[in-house]
């Protein structure tokens, strides 16, 4: 089922809680598959709507960049720079879509 608005600060919250856990002790690679899966998450629940997407994908990932501080912990930085990287790789295979395949 597709849905038209989602909820970017929740995505957002999950996010930094993954973060949180790899800075509590969790393993890399299990804290990396958790990110992937949000993700994916978060691609099967947006429209068909490449306009849409793109705007979804800009919101999250400015909503990642409120939470880059360069005075953040060093594990914290490292999730959030993973996440923020395949976030805008979607953004940007969005906005690939929009002008390949206009109407």
């Amino acid at each position: 089922m597709y849905i038209t608005e989602v909820d970017v600060d929740h995505y957002a919250l999950e996010l930094r809680r993954i973060a949180a856990g790899y800075q509590t002790g969790e393993k890399l690679p299990d804290v990396k598959k958790k990110v992937d899966g949000l993700i994916d998450t978060l691609k099967t629940t947006l429209t068909s709507d490449v306009q849409q997407q793109v705007k979804t994908w800009s919101e999250l990932a400015d909503a990642l960049s409120y939470y880059m501080k360069n005075t953040a912990d060093p594990d914290w930085t490292t999730i959030m720079a993973y996440a923020k990287r395949k976030v805008n790789r979607s953004k940007q295979n969005a906005m690939f879509r929009r002008k390949r395949f206009k109407d």
